[in-house]
């Protein structure tokens, strides 16, 4: 029976065989953990950057809401106002009231302009 041959390489092709595979493993390793470390809060900072928006955009619709509601106050009013000076059209006092509510609902009017304009 033959012996077989046994190479003077072979612990160093074992030492470079597993060195390569805990090479390997480190590198494959430090990627999973960047991405475990990287990814959630990137996109944590995404949903809090959509959260944010979707915050504001509330907020301005319901400032534009409520400017709304004070330039249909405005309107009703000058409206009372207008048929009280009908009435009577001497009453200085009723024309002050109704000079200052087309005034404030002016205002309100433009303030609903300046809300919906803003980004």
């Amino acid at each position: 029976m033959r012996k077989k041959k046994v190479s003077r390489f072979s612990w160093l092709n074992k030492k470079v065989g597993m060195l390569s595979g805990v090479g390997l493993l480190t590198i494959l390793g430090g990627v999973w953990s960047l991405d475990q470390h990287w990814l959630p809060r990137e996109i944590h900072n995404i949903s809090i950057a959509q959260m944010q928006q979707s915050i504001g955009g509330i907020q301005k619709e319901v400032a534009v809401q409520s400017a709304r509601s004070e330039v249909f106050y405005w309107m009703r009013r000058e409206q009372e106002l207008k048929a009280a000076c009908a009435k009577n059209p001497r009453d200085a006092l009723v024309k002050k009231d109704l000079e200052e509510a087309i005034i404030e609902r002016r205002r309100a009017e433009d303030e609903v302009k300046k809300l919906q304009t803003m980004k």
